[in-house]
Parts: structure tokens; sequence; C-alpha cells
């Protein structure tokens, strides 16, 4: 919801960084089954995410100030987007140990 209020905020956010947004909703189809299937995983709270949170929340503020910053923006997409790609790798491998302990 962040991302289409920035798009609000700034019609020519979309057109320029489109190319994030299907890593980060291929990544979250990939985590919608896990987390239906296997209601037992939790979520797990890794510190490299909590990191990408808080530069994420650090943009709103530098768009609103200073327009639209691409070097940084670029930064704040592609630490997001390897937070992602760490959490559904965390969330496999929990996967994994959970389906080796119930076979």
């Amino acid at each position: 919801m962040t991302l289409v209020w920035i798009w609000q905020l700034f019609p020519e956010f979309f057109p320029r960084y489109w190319g994030y947004f299907p890593v980060l909703v291929g990544l979250e189809l990939y985590l919608m089954p896990m987390r239906v299937r296997y209601p037992q995983l939790t979520t797990p709270h890794l510190q490299f995410g909590r990191f990408a949170m808080a530069l994420f929340l650090f943009l709103l503020p530098v768009l609103i100030v200073w327009g639209n910053v691409p070097l940084f923006v670029h930064a704040v997409l592609i630490v997001g987007a390897a937070s992602k790609v760490q959490l559904v790798l965390k969330i496999g491998q929990r996967r994994r140990a959970a389906a080796t302990v119930v076979d």
C-alpha cells in the first residue's frame, strides 16, 4: 500500500521503477501458498529485513523533501528485494525442516 501512496505522490515513480515489482510480486506469490500449507511455520524476523524496513521508511521523507532521487530509490528497492529473497530462503529452509520431521 505504501508503494501505491508513493505512486500517487509521484506519478513518474511506477514507470521508472516498474522492473522491481514483478520480482517482489513473484516472491510474495511464492510465500502465500507456504503460509496456507504450513501454518505452523512462523515468519522469521531477520535483522536484514529490519534494516530494509527502516531504509524504506526513510525513503518517504526523502521523497517528500527532495523529490525523486533515482540512486537512492534504486538502492532502497534493491535492499527490499534482497530482504524478501532472504525471507523466502529462510521460509523454504524451515518448510524443508518441517517436512523432514513429519516424514
